[in-house]
Order: C-alpha cells, then structure tokens, then sequence
C-alpha cells in the first residue's frame, strides 16, 4: 500500500500545473543584477538633468550675450553722444571768442578813425577806458582805471580822468601833450596805449550774457559818430550771426557813417534815405529784408536776431 501510495503521489506531482508550464523549480535574482539595474535608472536620469542643465545655461549664456550686447550698444551711443555735445560746446566756445574778438577789433578801427589832436575846433581829446559793469561806483572805476594804468605801464597822465555819472562802466581820460611833445608824438604815444590795452586781453568779469568783460582803451568819438560806429557794428554782428563766420569777407563796414555793405549791397546807413522795406535802427535805418535775402534765410527768423541787437542802441 505504501508503494502504490508514493507512486500516486508522484504521478501527481508530474501532472501538476507548475510542471505542464514548464516553470523552473528554482528562480533567484542575484545581487549585481539589481545593481545594474538600479545604475541603468540612475545613468538615465542623472543623463537627463544634465541635458537639462544644459540647455539652460545655453539659454542663459544667449541672454547675457544679448544684455552685454544691449549694453555695449548703449555705451557707444552715450559715448559718441557726449563726444558730440563736447564738439558743440567748442564750437559755440571758439564762435563767442571770435565774436569777442571782433568787438574788440571794432572798437580797435573805431579808435584809429580819428586821431586826438588839441586843435580839434575846441573840443579836448580824451580816452575811453571800460569794461567794468555799469553798475560800478564812479570812485571804484577811477581807482580800477588807476590800478590798470600802473599795471600795464600805460604812458598815461589820469589826475584829470572822470566818470561822467554816479555809477558807470567807464572813465574818460584827457589827452594833454607832455612838456615839449608835438601832437604827432603825442598821438603816437596814445596808439601805443591803444595796442597795449588791446594786446593785454584783460578779463574783468562776466557780461550779464555770460560772454567775459575784456578791459579796452579807445578815443572819445563825438556823440553822433559813436552811434553811427554802433549802428555798423550791430549790423556787422547780425550777419555773422545769422549768416555764420562764412560770410565775414563780404561785409564791408564803414563807421564813421554807419554804412554797411552786404555782397555789395548797401544794408544799412546813419548818413543817407533810407531805401523802401528798410526800418529805423538806432542813427540810421536798416534792411533787414535784404539781408535775408542775401543769407538765404526767413526774414522772421533774422528779425529776431536783430531785437536785442536793436535793443542796445536805443
């Protein structure tokens, strides 16, 4: 009975599921295998964060080329910008002492139009030594001119100077020969004055237009030569003003009558009619719709020009 009773069993166990699928009897997964396995999970995704990070630092490295970019763009324009507004203030810098230099160089021919002389109908000769402010104490002028004189060893007597008024910018000087000079000596010695003062450049401050206030010695003019003197030189300065430097060397200015010509044209005048269009300016008149003409330019514009021009001689 035992006997048949193990056969049994082992008859069931060959007809068993497990056996008719064929399944091992034993499976085992060793260790290394679930390493690799772990490695492979690991590999992969320590491979994809590294993609990853490095498609952002490429993002990254592209948007800081573009601020530097961005950056150094700006930098040249804010660069050439500044050179730029450099440039202008030179410009305007050379043209207000161009500007200077040609009022220095009226009043320079204003004085040399006339020579002192103690024959003159009556009248004693005298010079004209300003700059200051219009402001400036009569007393404080006389002691500046004095300090001025002895600075610049003029061969200049002023015991006898005055300011015509309580306050002004200037002082007159009488001209008197000195013991056993002739006029002509005389006259030469105060030429000589004229250069020096003029050669100097002296500063002595700053114009309400900002412009510096230079030291100048000139001849007294008779009152209506003066203004006919002044009309010609704010005619001469309008022009280079609207006009620029360019047009200097066609202007041709004659003081003594206020007759200014423009690319021969007459513009202006103290001592003849006044044409049809021109204005009244100062002694004389103006024709400031001529000029406009000549320079190429709106008469609105120029006349604008001319106001505070026209302002300083009246």
């Amino acid at each position: 009975m035992a006997g048949k009773g193990s056969g049994a069993t082992d008859q069931m166990d060959q007809d068993s599921p497990q056996r008719k699928r064929g399944a091992p009897e034993h499976e085992s997964i060793s260790l290394e295998a679930i390493r690799e396995v772990v490695r492979g999970e690991i590999q992969g995704a320590v491979s994809g964060v590294t993609e990853r990070v490095t498609a952002l630092e490429r993002g990254l490295q592209a948007h800081n080329d573009r601020t530097f970019q961005a950056v150094e763009t700006l930098s040249s324009a804010q660069a050439q910008q500044s050179f730029r507004l450099e440039e202008l203030a030179t410009d305007a810098k050379e043209m207000s002492g161009r500007l200077s230099f040609l009022e220095g160089t009226v009043k320079n021919l204003q004085s040399s139009g006339s020579t002192p002389s103690t024959a003159d109908s009556g009248r004693i000769p005298a010079l004209v030594m300003g700059g200051w402010s219009p402001d400036t104490l009569a007393s404080e002028v006389i002691q500046k001119a004095n300090e001025m004189a002895r600075d610049l060893q003029l061969q200049l007597s002023l015991s006898d100077a005055f300011v015509p008024g309580v306050r002004r910018g200037f002082v007159l000087i009488p001209i008197t020969p000195n013991s056993g000079e002739s006029d002509e000596a005389m006259k030469q010695r105060v030429q000589a004055c004229i250069r020096r003062v003029n050669t100097a450049n002296v500063t002595l401050g700053r114009k309400p237009d900002g412009n510096p206030a230079k030291l100048w010695l000139s001849i007294s003019q008779p009152p209506e030569r003066r203004r006919r003197a002044a009309l010609a030189g704010k005619v001469k300065r309008l022009i280079i003003e609207a006009g620029g430097l360019p047009s200097l060397h066609r202007i041709e200015p004659e003081w003594a009558t206020g007759t200014v010509w423009f690319k021969d044209v007459k513009v202006s005048s103290g001592s003849s009619v006044a044409p049809q269009g021109a204005t009244t300016a100062g002694c004389g008149w103006i024709d400031l719709p001529t000029i406009a003409t000549q320079l190429g330019i709106q008469l609105n514009a120029l006349e604008k020009t001319w106001e505070p021009l026209l302002a300083a001689l009246r």
